[in-house]
């Protein structure tokens, strides 16, 4: 499982250079590593029981030289949080709590090597579902939990993510062309602390996409397509902690706003509100500006000689043009002989109309149309 999770997070977070851990039953911990320093959020269980004490432990390692200045904020408290305390194993650490803010800020230095843990005590009296968000050098990390009455039964919890991406896997992307094919990568994992025996995935496409592929990596899933642009796919068994991805391969079909829809869940599933995701990109139009010029073998002709024409058409950009044609009609007193149409062309005759159409043309290319005839 290990490989399926490195497998999403080196997609979904390259452009962020941060590794976030799979939640785990007794709460998710995020790993990354910033301006030199190992930081790893240990956060609470998804439940809490109300007015009950929990903490969130933050471990600093230093792994280069000795760094001043590390810092971490939590702003926005949400007023239904309480902090009981804020402490570090650090006794030069500076840890300021403002209740009536609310913030907690702390500041200290490292030693190369050196580690320290920081520590803060929470509690609520108000049922409800809380996202606290830590800052560290600019990247935020959120931890979630329930404030519950009590906690709930074990079982199955399968969660969703969805990220549109490049082809080649590397770059998180949120906007194409018309005609190109793009990527999703489906993440689904088993947060809870049962196995998910029925696990079910819908997934369903805007109408200006359409599906090319989906397949489930490193996995065995049976997938049925709906149509053009849906699909569902039965999940095998999942353990707590197990994740596999799918990869949708799509093509771009219209302008405005391409979204994926993609919900998960099980007979059992213990929590509805990590079971759905979306992704969307921003489709634009390629737009290409075309030019053409003609030329003749001769200027002047005699009844029986044959004569050339070079139709050249290039692209002066900005972007790739797409389905390009060209089209000559000849007089009456030419009599067709032939066409060339350059690098693969596709060439069509029909009386003395003549055209040559090339699937592509890149910015700064050209192509050309050579046609014979026999002047009548």
């Amino acid at each position: 499982m290990k490989y399926f999770k490195q497998i999403f997070l080196t997609v979904a977070f390259t452009v962020l250079n941060i590794t976030v851990a799979f939640p785990q039953q007794d709460g998710a911990i995020h790993e990354f590593e910033v301006n030199g320093i190992k930081i790893t959020v240990n956060c609470p269980s998804k439940q809490i029981l109300k007015n009950q004490d929990f903490e969130v432990k933050v471990e600093f390692q230093n792994i280069t030289l000795e760094i001043r200045g590390i810092t971490l904020l939590l702003r926005n408290l949400d007023s239904d949080l309480e902090m009981v305390s804020a402490t570090s194993d650090k006794e030069d650490a500076f840890v300021d709590v403002k209740k009536t803010s609310p913030q907690v800020v702390m500041d200290m230095a490292l030693k190369a090597n050196e580690k320290s843990i920081f520590t803060m005590v929470l509690r609520s009296g108000i049922l409800k579902f809380f996202k606290l968000p830590l800052e560290f050098f600019g990247e935020i990390i959120e931890c979630e939990f329930e404030v519950v009455e009590e906690l709930a039964e074990p079982g199955p919890d399968l969660a969703v993510s969805k990220i549109a991406v490049d082809t080649d896997l590397k770059n998180r992307i949120d906007s194409a062309f018309v005609g190109d094919t793009i990527n999703y990568v489906i993440t689904v994992w088993n947060e809870g602390d049962a196995e998910a025996l029925l696990g079910i995935l819908f997934d369903s496409m805007t109408h200006n996409q359409k599906i090319i592929d989906v397949s489930c990596i490193l996995c065995f899933s049976s997938v049925t397509l709906a149509n053009n642009n849906a699909f569902s796919a039965e999940l095998p068994p999942m353990m707590p902690g197990d994740t596999l991805s799918f990869l949708v391969e799509a093509v771009l079909c219209d302008t405005g706003q391409a979204t994926n829809f993609v919900a998960v869940g099980d007979i059992a599933d213990a929590t509805l509100s990590n079971n759905f995701d979306s992704a969307s990109v921003k489709v634009l139009d390629r737009t290409a500006d075309l030019s053409v010029l003609k030329f003749a073998s001769t200027n002047d002709i005699n009844e029986g000689d044959t004569i050339t024409f070079n139709i050249q058409v290039s692209n002066q950009g900005p972007h790739q043009a797409q389905n390009v044609l060209v089209e000559d009609i000849l007089p009456e007193s030419l009599e067709f002989i032939d066409v060339i149409c350059s690098n693969s062309g596709t060439s069509h005759v029909s009386s003395n109309k003549v055209t040559c159409s090339w699937e592509k043309l890149p910015v700064g290319k050209s192509e050309t149309m050579t046609i014979r005839a026999l002047a009548t």
